[in-house]
Protein backbone atom coordinates (compact mmCIF):
# COMPACT_ATOMS: atom_id res chain seq x y z
CA UNK A 1 0.00 0.00 0.00
CA UNK A 2 1.40 3.25 -1.38
CA UNK A 3 1.81 5.73 1.75
CA UNK A 4 1.18 9.60 0.75
CA UNK A 5 3.84 11.42 1.40
CA UNK A 6 2.94 14.83 2.98
CA UNK A 7 3.89 17.90 1.24
CA UNK A 8 5.01 21.15 2.02
CA UNK A 9 1.41 22.99 2.25
CA UNK A 10 -0.05 19.99 4.01
CA UNK A 11 2.69 20.67 7.06
CA UNK A 12 2.90 24.27 7.11
CA UNK A 13 -0.82 25.07 6.31
CA UNK A 14 -2.93 21.94 7.10
CA UNK A 15 -5.92 24.15 7.64
CA UNK A 16 -5.67 25.62 4.21
CA UNK A 17 -8.50 25.12 1.60
CA UNK A 18 -6.53 25.77 -1.71
CA UNK A 19 -9.15 25.11 -3.69
CA UNK A 20 -11.62 27.73 -2.39
CA UNK A 21 -11.27 30.80 -4.00
CA UNK A 22 -9.90 33.98 -2.04
CA UNK A 23 -12.77 37.01 -1.79
CA UNK A 24 -11.79 39.64 -4.08
CA UNK A 25 -8.72 37.58 -5.55
CA UNK A 26 -7.59 36.77 -8.94
CA UNK A 27 -8.03 32.92 -9.49
CA UNK A 28 -4.30 31.34 -8.82
CA UNK A 29 -4.27 29.87 -11.96
CA UNK A 30 -3.37 33.37 -13.49
CA UNK A 31 -0.08 33.77 -14.45
CA UNK A 32 2.05 36.53 -13.05
CA UNK A 33 2.86 38.56 -16.57
CA UNK A 34 -1.03 38.61 -17.36
CA UNK A 35 -2.13 40.29 -14.28
CA UNK A 36 -1.00 43.91 -13.38
CA UNK A 37 1.47 44.85 -10.89
CA UNK A 38 -0.44 47.35 -9.38
CA UNK A 39 -3.47 45.17 -8.88
CA UNK A 40 -1.85 41.92 -8.17
CA UNK A 41 -3.12 41.08 -5.13
CA UNK A 42 -0.62 39.53 -1.90
CA UNK A 43 -1.54 36.71 -0.88
CA UNK A 44 -0.93 36.30 3.01
CA UNK A 45 -1.07 33.01 4.82
CA UNK A 46 -1.58 33.04 8.47
CA UNK A 47 0.82 31.19 10.60
CA UNK A 48 -0.33 29.29 13.24
CA UNK A 49 0.07 29.10 16.35
CA UNK A 50 3.45 27.48 17.17
CA UNK A 51 4.05 24.68 19.17
CA UNK A 52 6.71 22.46 20.01
CA UNK A 53 5.49 19.93 17.54
CA UNK A 54 5.35 22.08 14.78
CA UNK A 55 8.73 24.08 15.61
CA UNK A 56 10.24 20.01 15.35
CA UNK A 57 8.03 19.76 11.83
CA UNK A 58 9.76 22.39 10.46
CA UNK A 59 12.98 22.24 11.79
CA UNK A 60 12.94 18.49 10.38
CA UNK A 61 11.34 19.89 6.53
CA UNK A 62 14.03 22.79 6.64
CA UNK A 63 17.26 20.66 7.56
CA UNK A 64 18.16 17.02 7.06
CA UNK A 65 18.28 16.17 11.00
CA UNK A 66 17.11 13.88 13.02
CA UNK A 67 15.15 13.86 16.44
CA UNK A 68 18.43 12.77 18.55
CA UNK A 69 20.03 15.37 17.25
CA UNK A 70 17.77 17.78 18.44
CA UNK A 71 17.60 16.17 21.39
CA UNK A 72 20.94 16.66 22.20
CA UNK A 73 21.22 20.14 21.26
CA UNK A 74 18.74 21.11 23.31
CA UNK A 75 20.33 19.06 26.28
CA UNK A 76 23.63 21.21 25.32
CA UNK A 77 20.99 24.45 25.54
CA UNK A 78 20.08 24.19 28.83
CA UNK A 79 23.91 23.07 30.11
CA UNK A 80 24.99 26.61 28.63
CA UNK A 81 22.14 28.27 30.25
CA UNK A 82 23.08 27.15 33.54
CA UNK A 83 24.35 29.35 35.49
CA UNK A 84 28.39 28.76 36.87
CA UNK A 85 27.97 29.14 41.05
CA UNK A 86 30.95 26.86 41.60
CA UNK A 87 33.07 28.20 39.39
CA UNK A 88 36.46 30.33 40.92
CA UNK A 89 36.39 33.92 39.88
CA UNK A 90 39.98 33.30 38.39
CA UNK A 91 38.54 30.96 35.96
CA UNK A 92 35.93 32.82 34.56
CA UNK A 93 36.75 36.53 35.26
CA UNK A 94 39.16 39.06 37.36
CA UNK A 95 36.36 40.32 40.09
CA UNK A 96 37.15 43.26 41.65
CA UNK A 97 36.12 44.44 44.97
CA UNK A 98 33.37 46.24 43.66
CA UNK A 99 32.47 42.74 41.85
CA UNK A 100 31.89 41.01 44.98
CA UNK A 101 28.30 40.66 46.24
CA UNK A 102 27.77 42.55 49.64
CA UNK A 103 26.33 39.38 50.81
CA UNK A 104 29.03 37.34 50.72
CA UNK A 105 31.43 40.09 52.40
CA UNK A 106 29.60 39.92 55.35
CA UNK A 107 29.07 36.43 55.44
CA UNK A 108 33.64 36.08 55.30
CA UNK A 109 33.69 38.98 58.14
CA UNK A 110 31.31 37.05 60.27
CA UNK A 111 33.22 34.30 60.13
CA UNK A 112 36.19 35.49 60.52
CA UNK A 113 35.12 37.29 63.81
CA UNK A 114 33.76 33.99 64.73
CA UNK A 115 37.34 32.34 64.40
CA UNK A 116 38.65 34.89 66.07
CA UNK A 117 36.12 34.49 69.24
CA UNK A 118 37.14 30.77 68.86
CA UNK A 119 40.94 30.96 68.97
CA UNK A 120 41.19 33.76 71.96
CA UNK A 121 38.92 31.50 73.93
CA UNK A 122 40.61 28.66 73.21
CA UNK A 123 43.96 30.08 74.46
CA UNK A 124 41.98 31.90 77.80
CA UNK A 125 40.59 28.34 78.16
CA UNK A 126 44.00 26.73 78.23
CA UNK A 127 45.61 29.53 80.27
CA UNK A 128 42.90 28.71 83.31
CA UNK A 129 43.83 24.94 82.75
CA UNK A 130 47.45 24.38 82.90
CA UNK A 131 47.71 27.37 85.44
CA UNK A 132 44.90 28.22 87.68
CA UNK A 133 42.50 25.62 87.51
CA UNK A 134 42.59 23.21 90.68
CA UNK A 135 44.32 20.55 87.62
CA UNK A 136 46.99 23.11 87.00
CA UNK A 137 50.49 21.50 87.60
CA UNK A 138 52.05 23.06 90.86
CA UNK A 139 55.48 24.12 90.90
CA UNK A 140 57.16 24.76 93.68
CA UNK A 141 58.47 27.90 94.72
CA UNK A 142 62.28 28.46 93.90
CA UNK A 143 63.64 29.16 98.06
CA UNK A 144 64.95 32.51 98.19
CA UNK A 145 69.17 32.20 98.95
CA UNK A 146 70.09 32.16 102.58
CA UNK A 147 73.45 33.04 103.50
CA UNK A 148 74.79 30.92 106.87
CA UNK A 149 75.32 33.20 109.69
CA UNK A 150 77.10 32.44 112.84
CA UNK A 151 74.11 32.53 115.04
CA UNK A 152 70.66 30.65 113.79
CA UNK A 153 68.42 33.55 112.55
CA UNK A 154 64.33 33.98 112.81
CA UNK A 155 64.51 35.90 110.16
CA UNK A 156 67.12 36.77 107.52
CA UNK A 157 66.68 39.83 105.15
CA UNK A 158 69.69 41.18 102.45
CA UNK A 159 69.86 44.67 101.33
CA UNK A 160 72.11 45.66 98.39
CA UNK A 161 74.71 48.17 99.26
CA UNK A 162 74.86 49.49 95.46
CA UNK A 163 77.11 52.41 95.21
CA UNK A 164 75.86 53.37 98.97
CA UNK A 165 79.19 54.29 101.47
CA UNK A 166 79.68 55.45 105.09
CA UNK A 167 76.85 56.98 106.80
CA UNK A 168 74.31 56.82 103.63
CA UNK A 169 74.67 52.95 103.63
CA UNK A 170 74.57 52.98 107.75
CA UNK A 171 71.09 54.87 107.70
CA UNK A 172 69.88 52.42 104.92
CA UNK A 173 71.07 49.35 107.24
CA UNK A 174 69.36 50.82 109.90
CA UNK A 175 66.02 51.47 108.08
CA UNK A 176 65.89 48.08 107.75
CA UNK A 177 66.27 47.23 111.22
CA UNK A 178 63.97 49.46 112.60
CA UNK A 179 60.89 48.60 109.67
CA UNK A 180 61.38 45.36 110.09
CA UNK A 181 58.24 43.44 110.00
CA UNK A 182 59.53 40.43 112.39
CA UNK A 183 58.88 42.46 115.55
CA UNK A 184 58.29 38.91 117.30
CA UNK A 185 61.41 37.05 116.30
CA UNK A 186 64.09 37.19 118.66
CA UNK A 187 67.34 37.04 116.00
CA UNK A 188 66.57 38.97 112.84
CA UNK A 189 70.27 38.56 110.40
CA UNK A 190 70.71 41.29 107.86
CA UNK A 191 73.03 40.50 105.21
CA UNK A 192 74.87 43.04 103.14
CA UNK A 193 74.93 41.49 99.55
CA UNK A 194 76.80 42.78 95.98
CA UNK A 195 76.32 42.02 92.47
CA UNK A 196 79.30 40.99 91.20
CA UNK A 197 78.19 40.04 87.32
CA UNK A 198 75.15 37.72 87.04
CA UNK A 199 75.86 36.93 91.19
CA UNK A 200 74.88 38.17 94.58
CA UNK A 201 77.48 37.79 96.88
CA UNK A 202 77.56 38.55 100.76
CA UNK A 203 79.91 41.16 101.69
CA UNK A 204 82.88 39.95 103.79
CA UNK A 205 83.66 41.53 106.55
CA UNK A 206 86.90 43.24 105.66
CA UNK A 207 84.68 44.80 102.75
CA UNK A 208 82.21 45.70 105.25
CA UNK A 209 84.78 47.78 107.19
CA UNK A 210 85.77 49.28 104.03
CA UNK A 211 82.23 50.54 102.80
CA UNK A 212 81.50 51.51 106.18
CA UNK A 213 84.62 53.96 106.11
CA UNK A 214 85.68 52.70 109.61
CA UNK A 215 89.05 53.96 110.81
CA UNK A 216 90.52 50.60 112.43
CA UNK A 217 93.94 49.70 111.51
CA UNK A 218 94.95 47.29 108.90
CA UNK A 219 96.29 44.67 111.34
CA UNK A 220 92.71 44.47 112.44
CA UNK A 221 91.47 44.23 109.38
CA UNK A 222 93.78 41.34 108.30
CA UNK A 223 93.28 38.98 111.28
CA UNK A 224 89.37 38.94 110.21
CA UNK A 225 87.51 36.28 108.57
CA UNK A 226 85.31 36.64 105.81
CA UNK A 227 82.35 35.48 107.60
CA UNK A 228 80.36 37.91 110.01
CA UNK A 229 76.89 38.60 111.12
CA UNK A 230 74.71 42.12 111.40
CA UNK A 231 71.31 41.63 113.24
CA UNK A 232 68.85 42.68 115.68
CA UNK A 233 68.05 40.95 119.10
CA UNK A 234 64.70 41.56 120.28
CA UNK A 235 64.04 41.71 124.16
CA UNK A 236 61.17 43.08 126.19
CA UNK A 237 59.67 44.40 122.31
CA UNK A 238 63.05 46.32 121.77
CA UNK A 239 64.99 45.24 118.81
CA UNK A 240 69.26 45.55 119.89
CA UNK A 241 71.14 45.74 116.74
CA UNK A 242 74.69 43.49 117.27
CA UNK A 243 77.41 43.04 115.07
CA UNK A 244 79.71 39.61 115.64
CA UNK A 245 83.47 39.54 113.73
CA UNK A 246 85.21 36.09 113.33
CA UNK A 247 89.41 36.43 113.86
CA UNK A 248 92.06 33.74 113.10
CA UNK A 249 94.58 35.95 114.75
CA UNK A 250 93.73 36.88 118.22
CA UNK A 251 96.69 38.52 119.16
CA UNK A 252 96.39 41.14 115.99
CA UNK A 253 92.34 41.63 116.59
CA UNK A 254 93.14 42.26 119.91
CA UNK A 255 95.22 44.84 120.02
CA UNK A 256 93.96 46.41 116.52
CA UNK A 257 90.81 47.06 118.36
CA UNK A 258 92.17 48.37 121.19
CA UNK A 259 93.52 51.04 118.64
CA UNK A 260 90.17 51.77 117.44
CA UNK A 261 88.43 52.80 120.57
CA UNK A 262 89.41 56.16 120.13
CA UNK A 263 87.11 56.17 116.92
CA UNK A 264 85.01 53.18 117.61
CA UNK A 265 81.89 55.16 119.44
CA UNK A 266 81.57 58.18 117.15
CA UNK A 267 82.03 55.61 113.95
CA UNK A 268 79.40 53.15 115.08
CA UNK A 269 76.79 55.33 116.33
CA UNK A 270 74.40 55.39 113.22
CA UNK A 271 74.89 51.62 112.81
CA UNK A 272 74.32 50.59 116.25
CA UNK A 273 71.07 53.04 116.75
CA UNK A 274 72.67 55.13 119.80
CA UNK A 275 72.98 59.01 117.69
CA UNK A 276 69.36 59.48 119.37
CA UNK A 277 70.77 58.93 122.35
CA UNK A 278 73.97 61.25 122.00
CA UNK A 279 71.90 63.78 121.36
CA UNK A 280 69.00 63.84 123.86
CA UNK A 281 72.17 63.62 126.22
CA UNK A 282 73.39 66.87 124.71
CA UNK A 283 69.68 68.55 125.04
CA UNK A 284 69.59 67.67 128.72
CA UNK A 285 72.67 69.16 129.33
CA UNK A 286 73.91 66.10 131.45
CA UNK A 287 77.06 65.49 129.27
CA UNK A 288 79.77 67.54 127.76
CA UNK A 289 79.63 67.03 123.84
CA UNK A 290 81.98 67.95 121.52
CA UNK A 291 80.46 67.81 118.36
CA UNK A 292 77.25 65.97 117.29
CA UNK A 293 79.33 63.19 116.48
CA UNK A 294 81.24 62.53 119.85
CA UNK A 295 80.48 62.46 123.23
CA UNK A 296 82.73 62.53 126.03
CA UNK A 297 83.26 59.43 127.57
CA UNK A 298 85.48 56.39 128.40
CA UNK A 299 85.95 52.61 128.08
CA UNK A 300 85.69 50.66 131.13
CA UNK A 301 86.19 46.99 132.09
CA UNK A 302 83.74 44.81 133.00
CA UNK A 303 83.36 40.89 133.48
CA UNK A 304 80.33 39.48 131.51
CA UNK A 305 79.73 35.42 131.80
CA UNK A 306 83.36 34.95 132.97
CA UNK A 307 84.37 36.78 129.58
CA UNK A 308 86.44 40.23 129.77
CA UNK A 309 84.34 43.03 128.45
CA UNK A 310 85.06 46.96 126.97
CA UNK A 311 81.95 48.87 128.12
CA UNK A 312 81.59 52.89 126.74
CA UNK A 313 80.46 55.01 129.37
CA UNK A 314 79.46 58.79 129.39
CA UNK A 315 80.04 61.07 131.80
CA UNK A 316 76.63 60.48 133.31
CA UNK A 317 77.09 56.63 133.38
CA UNK A 318 75.22 56.03 129.95
CA UNK A 319 76.40 52.71 128.01
CA UNK A 320 76.34 53.64 124.62
CA UNK A 321 78.71 50.79 123.44
CA UNK A 322 80.27 47.07 124.39
CA UNK A 323 82.15 44.72 123.21
CA UNK A 324 84.03 41.49 124.22
CA UNK A 325 86.16 38.27 122.58
CA UNK A 326 83.63 35.61 123.58
CA UNK A 327 86.38 33.66 122.97
CA UNK A 328 89.76 34.09 121.33
CA UNK A 329 87.85 33.89 117.42
CA UNK A 330 84.53 35.64 118.20
CA UNK A 331 84.07 39.15 118.94
CA UNK A 332 80.55 40.75 119.74
CA UNK A 333 79.72 44.39 119.44
CA UNK A 334 77.01 45.26 120.68
CA UNK A 335 74.77 48.38 122.82
CA UNK A 336 73.95 46.48 125.70
CA UNK A 337 75.51 44.17 128.61
CA UNK A 338 71.80 42.53 129.16
CA UNK A 339 71.97 41.93 124.98
CA UNK A 340 75.00 41.01 125.30
CA UNK A 341 75.47 38.48 127.63
CA UNK A 342 71.95 36.39 125.50
CA UNK A 343 74.11 36.64 122.33
CA UNK A 344 76.92 34.83 124.49
CA UNK A 345 74.49 32.30 125.51
CA UNK A 346 73.15 31.69 122.14
CA UNK A 347 76.63 31.26 120.77
CA UNK A 348 77.82 28.89 123.90
CA UNK A 349 74.40 27.03 122.93
CA UNK A 350 74.78 26.65 118.82
CA UNK A 351 78.94 25.68 119.85
CA UNK A 352 77.57 22.78 122.11
CA UNK A 353 75.15 21.30 119.67
CA UNK A 354 77.58 21.42 117.06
Amino acid sequence: MNEEKPTLQSVLAPNLDVGSPVPGAHPLHMLDNQADPQTKPKIVLQKPIRTYESDMAELLAKKNVSVTTMAIAEQQKRVVNIPATNTTPSATKNYSEDDVPKGNFSKKLFMFILSLIFIISGIGGGYYLYLKSPLAIVVPDVPVEKFSGLLKANSQKSIPIGSLRNDLLANKIQVAMTTNSSSQQKISEFVLTDNQGSTTIKLSSSKFIEVMGYSSQDMFNRSLLDSWMLGTYAENEIKTPFIILKTDFFQNAFAGILRWEQAMPDELATLLNYKEKIRQLSSTGTSSVTSYFSVKGKFEDRVILNRDVREFITENRTTLLVYSFVDKDTIVITTSESILKSLILELEKQTYIR
